[in-house]
């Protein structure tokens, strides 16, 4: 069976491995970086199946990073994670992109299900995108347009 992959992106060194040692544990194969600039070039090489990212990651805002990450790979699960229970950065996050928001401490076994849920949402998604994109390119290419409005619509 194949590991699920995992990118973990906080800056909270101590909190970080011990996530890393615990969901390893829980059967995932997992890369974790502590700034924010190590995120996008460890994406491209490790190729995550989920992410778990601080919003507040030290050097670099966490939402506005996910923001780059969600042009680059868009499909990607990203669940934020954050010591702040400000309800609305987790609007502003879920609005971005984010999948969920979960608040520190967590409870491994609650935040083993989100993953889990991420993941599992990223492969329905691959699934049915193709079809989604075939119906759109098909029901495009039957609208016959004369003036240069409805050509550019």
């Amino acid at each position: 069976m194949i590991k699920c992959k995992v990118l973990i992106a906080d800056d909270e060194v101590l909190l970080t491995n011990s996530l890393k040692s615990i969901l390893t544990r829980n059967g995932y194969d997992i890369s974790v970086c502590y700034q924010g600039s190590e995120v996008i070039p460890l994406l491209n090489r490790f190729q995550p199946d989920a992410m778990l990212l601080d919003i507040f990651l030290g050097d670099m805002n966490g939402i506005e990073l996910m923001k780059r990450i969600k042009e680059q790979k868009p499909d990607l699960p990203v669940v934020m994670i954050t010591a702040n229970s400000d309800v609305s950065m987790a609007v502003r996050a879920m609005k971005e992109g984010a999948l969920d928001y979960v608040v520190k401490p967590f409870d491994v076994g609650i935040l083993d299900s989100i993953i889990k849920k991420a993941i599992e949402t990223a492969r329905v998604r691959s699934v049915y995108r193709p079809a989604i994109i075939e119906k759109k390119t098909s029901f495009l290419s039957n609208i016959i347009a004369v003036s240069e409005e409805m050509k550019n619509i």
